[in-house]
């Protein structure tokens, strides 16, 4: 009987803390790599050090410091390197997997590659970070900065290198990825738990959804601009609903406040289920400056949502404009606006939208969508590595 397949996998956030893309796509791959035989563990960072089992995933969470509140973006750094190192060498995997270049635990897995001479796999998640000059002149050229050297190092580094989407598999090679080494497997999402009978419905609720990481590069302050267009515009029959937590938070309630904008806004925080949330229909919006494959694009179009997101890496791969959802121009106010109040006012093109986008998951669902699919395809990669031999 063949040994299983030890997998180490390595995410700054993991279940159950999901607030954003990254770790449920971790959590969704590692489920399914057990059951396809594997033995993983993953280890990821949190308030304190704690070891425990989640759907047959061993988890070692190190105690981490939390910056994201200081840098306004998700930064975590584990108290103790040593740590990582000793249960890394006492697992003893076959292969090394990270995600995202922006993660301190990618750049570990490199560390632990070189002492281990093990083989890393890296799934990169994110496009050009172009837009980012939006948010300030310092943090783009910080951003540039950072995925210039430390994303470098982390591709080079890395024996096969996962793409979530074409655009992410452009913008990685050029940062230096070999092209021969990159796969594009796309993110998943449950088409079952993600269904709603909103999209065969006769109207629209004026609910205007946003679901993610509250942090600057999704675009939440366009948004909160756009809304304050719509009431000035007389259009008051509308809500907006922010579901997720972070450290731009505090931030946008604030800009919320000040534009007198607090009747139209219910910030949920965390939710059990987001699923519920999108069951009840309404419109999503996804007003990010940056991409790679977004999650709760997917879902939304599993629920047969009308969507507005910006043209971005990977969103303009599953958004047809007009077809599937509408597009817009990152931090573009005017042009958000004037969209949320065409669906607004639009129900019958709403409704065509949330069906031709549910009917597009449907048709690609089982090659390209489904969770399953891509786990068969992170486990291609892995054998493709000949990892026991």
């Amino acid at each position: 009987m063949p040994r299983k397949l030890r997998v180490l996998m390595f995410s700054d956030y993991f279940y159950p803390h999901v607030g954003g893309g990254v770790e449920k796509v971790a959590y969704e791959l590692s489920k399914r790599l057990v059951k396809m035989g594997c033995n993983v563990l993953v280890i990821t960072l949190g308030e304190n050090s704690l070891f425990y089992n989640v759907d047959g995933i061993k988890v070692c969470r190190v105690a981490g410091i939390d910056l994201s509140k200081f840098f306004q973006m998700q930064l975590s750094f584990p108290k103790s390197i040593k740590k990582v190192f000793n249960v890394a060498k006492e697992f003893s995997p076959d292969i090394i997997h990270a995600h995202n270049i922006f993660f301190t635990t990618s750049l570990l897995a490199v560390l632990i590659k070189r002492v281990s001479h093990q083989k890393l796999v890296f799934s990169a998640h994110l496009g050009s970070i172009d837009n980012l000059a939006l948010l300030g002149r310092w943090k783009a050229l910080a951003a540039r900065a950072y995925e210039k050297f430390f994303g470098k190092i982390i591709l080079t580094s890395s024996d096969a290198i996962i793409a979530v989407s074409h655009a992410v598999r452009q913008h990685i090679i050029s940062l230096g990825a070999s092209p021969k080494k990159v796969t594009v497997i796309p993110n998943g999402v449950d088409l079952e738990e993600f269904s709603s009978s909103f999209y065969m419905q006769r109207s629209i609720k004026p609910d205007v959804i946003f679901v993610g990481r509250l942090i600057p590069n999704k675009g939440l302050e366009y948004l909160v601009k756009a809304a304050k267009i719509l009431v000035n515009s007389k259009v008051t029959k509308v809500r907006f609903r922010i579901v997720g937590d972070g450290p731009y938070r505090q931030q946008l309630e604030k800009l919320v406040a000040r534009y007198g904008l607090a009747p139209y806004f219910e910030f949920l925080g965390r939710v059990p289920k987001v699923s519920e949330i999108l069951r009840n229909g309404g419109i999503f919006v996804r007003p990010s400056l940056t991409e790679g494959m977004p999650l709760t694009v997917l879902e939304a179009m599993a629920s047969g949502l009308p969507i507005i997101a910006t043209r971005v890496s990977g969103t303009s791969e599953i958004i047809i404009h007009n077809e599937t959802g509408i597009l817009v121009e990152p931090g573009d106010v005017k042009q958000l606006a004037e969209a949320i109040k065409y669906i607004l006012e639009s129900p019958s093109e709403a409704l065509r939208l949330g069906r031709n986008a549910r009917a597009f998951i449907e048709h690609h669902y089982r090659e390209r969508f489904s969770w399953d699919a891509a786990a068969s395809n992170v486990l291609s990669v892995y054998e493709s590595l000949n990892l026991l031999k």
